[in-house]
């Protein structure tokens, strides 16, 4: 069990460490405010693969292929995030039809191995990694993170607890 099972949010200071590369998927995160770069260790140090503003998403690879993180994640500024343990990411799997899951695995094996290739290519070019978010994209986000804010934990409690 986690070690909560509804979604929170959670403040971070510029430098802290969200996530770690090499450890078990235990949340997804969704930025509100702030930013965070996404980090991957590499033959030459760290390789920056991604700054991520609100309405970006991290965490998600490591729950749906229960694989190690592929990558750190720090607060490059005063951030919130909202984070959602991996029981409710499982029960939505869970109850999606087997295809799109397939899919969703498939998709992060791609992202993983262009990771590590991008990994290569940055640290030889010192492209920055910025990762826009489309505007569909971001208004759907954010309507999640409304709702997020606005449902009644207990009714998290119950999804998260399988109800």
């Amino acid at each position: 069990m986690p070690e909560h099972a509804v979604p929170r949010d959670r403040s971070y200071a510029a430098g802290d460490v969200i996530l770690c590369e090499e450890t078990a998927g235990k949340h997804l995160y969704i930025v509100k405010r702030g930013r965070v770069r996404v980090v991957k260790r590499a033959r030459g140090g760290e390789t920056v693969l991604g700054e991520l503003g609100p309405g970006n998403l991290f965490g998600e690879m490591a729950l749906i292929d229960k694989r190690l993180r592929s990558a750190s994640v720090i607060a490059i500024e005063a951030t919130v995030c909202i984070e959602l343990p991996c029981v409710l990411i499982e029960d939505l799997l869970a109850r999606s039809n087997p295809w799109v899951s397939a899919m969703l695995r498939i998709l992060v094996l791609r992202l993983r191995a262009a990771n590590e290739t991008i990994s290569g290519l940055r640290e030889r070019s010192g492209d920055s990694g910025e990762v826009p978010v489309d505007k569909i994209t971001e208004r759907h986000l954010r309507r999640i993170v409304r709702k997020l804010e606005d449902s009644d934990a207990i009714a998290w409690d119950r999804m998260g607890a399988g109800g």
